[in-house]
């Protein structure tokens, strides 16, 4: 859901409530029950929530956080079958400032997506279930992740990156690569987090 106000460093209960998707009085009741941190303006009593606090309240409840509140840049999944070379993708993203989620198989990706909204998809070309010019073509062609940066890696250094990139791949890194390597790609097509 996406609000419409400018982001300051604190939110009133109705907007928290639209970031929710529910009506502002649950969000009251989830303060009263001291879920959710947040103050009160003197004299008012109205209540205001810290960004930083609702961020923490709706990873603790596995709850997307919006794009416009995380930065919108940082979010990132990573669709990789390999354990050690998903857990070090992940290191090195998240060493980078990234907010980092890693998907085995390209059908757990798709269920990720919506739940997870990343600004960016690093797709290894050898996860089971979809082919390189296939999955960017899938990506593409899906109206929830059309608009997604998509980072190929590819280990076959005769790979057509031309085909991949007119698939539709924003970019391809071959590899062995090193981690500064994937944070400067990633940043080119999303932005540093924290800029």
């Amino acid at each position: 859901m996406t609000a419409t106000h400018q982001v300051t460093n604190s939110l009133t209960t109705g907007q928290v409530a639209k970031y929710c998707g529910v009506n502002y009085r649950t969000v009251i009741r989830w303060i009263e029950r001291g879920e959710m941190k947040a103050y009160q303006l003197p004299g008012r009593g109205d209540n205001r929530i810290e960004i930083e606090d609702l961020i923490a309240f709706l990873r603790k409840n596995q709850m997307p956080i919006p794009l416009e509140l995380s930065g919108g840049l940082s979010r990132v999944l990573v669709v990789e079958s390999d354990r050690t070379q998903a857990q070090s993708l992940s290191q090195s993203l998240t060493s980078g400032g990234y907010e980092v989620q890693v998907a085995q198989f390209g059908f757990h990706a798709g269920a990720q997506i919506d739940s997870y909204r990343p600004a960016l998809i690093i797709f290894d070309l050898q996860t089971p279930g979809l082919g390189g010019i296939e999955a960017v073509h899938y990506l593409r062609g899906n109206s929830r992740t059309k608009h997604l940066k998509v980072l190929l890696i590819s280990d076959n250094a005769n790979e057509d990156q031309h085909a991949l990139l007119d698939a539709g791949a924003n970019a391809v890194i071959q590899k062995p690569f090193q981690p500064h390597d994937l944070l400067a790609k990633v940043g080119q097509l999303v932005g540093k987090p924290n800029e």
